[in-house]
């Protein structure tokens, strides 16, 4: 991390957010699981779920959830960088005006050399 005066306010004001993403997420663990693998007649919770690679789906849906509904999220996401190898796509308009409030505040260096923030074709 760039280690300047405006980076680590940024990082200090954006770790409310991702503790909202982990709440979020942990706090959905049982109904999406039981979106996904249950039915009426028999509910599924997350610890029903034994395989990593089906927990990780629950995961990664509540986490696609949560930065589509919450644009501040996907704003701060984009602007550290997530999204594995060198592009992250925002969701929506809304965080496109979020990400842009966050360089005009703290700046536009990027995370890193030849990463690329696009917007979902669907972005409303």
């Amino acid at each position: 991390m760039n280690q300047s005066a405006k980076s680590q306010e940024a990082w200090k004001a954006s770790q409310a957010v991702f503790k909202k993403l982990d709440d979020g997420v942990n706090s959905n663990l049982d109904a999406e699981a039981n979106r996904l693998y249950g039915t009426t007649e028999k509910p599924v919770r997350f610890a029903d779920v034994k395989d990593p690679q089906l927990q990780s789906r629950i995961r990664s849906n509540i986490k696609t959830s949560l930065r589509t509904n919450t644009p501040q999220l996907d704003a701060w996401l984009a602007y550290w960088g997530e999204g594995g190898a060198n592009a992250y796509t925002l969701r929506s308009k809304a965080a496109v005006d979020e990400l842009g409030k966050l360089i005009r505040q703290y700046g536009s260096e990027p995370p890193k050399k030849g990463y690329t923030i696009k917007v979902s074709a669907n972005a409303r």
